[in-house]
Formats: C-alpha cells, structure tokens, sequence
C-alpha cells in the first residue's frame, strides 16, 4: 500500500468516512510496520490538535 493511500485511510476513519472496502484496507495495512506508522502519525496528529483546541476553549 502507497503511503499516501493509508494517510487517507486513516484520516477518513477519523471523519466516519470509510468504506467497508477502505476498511479492510486499512486493516490489512496493520501487518506492514511503515504502513501501521503512517496511521500512528496521522492519529497523534489529530489528538494533539484536539488537546491543543480543548486547552484554547479553557483559556
């Protein structure tokens, strides 16, 4: 798999978005080390910028 095509993936898990067919995909993507860290940076991406807006609203 592209590296590119599991940054979509998981970014489209994140919106609700995914296909049954992304879906397997992106499960299938969990046995390649590159691929499970593409979906690591994309996840810790998006938590730390929710912690960050969470912050701003309690200032």
């Amino acid at each position: 798999m592209e590296i590119s095509r599991a940054k979509y993936l998981a970014e489209a898990l994140l919106k609700s978005r995914l296909s049954r067919e992304d879906l397997d995909d992106l499960l299938s993507g969990m046995n390649d080390d590159e691929i499970v860290k593409v979906y690591s940076d994309v996840l810790e991406s998006y938590f730390s910028d929710l912690l960050k807006q969470q912050d701003e609203d309690n200032t």
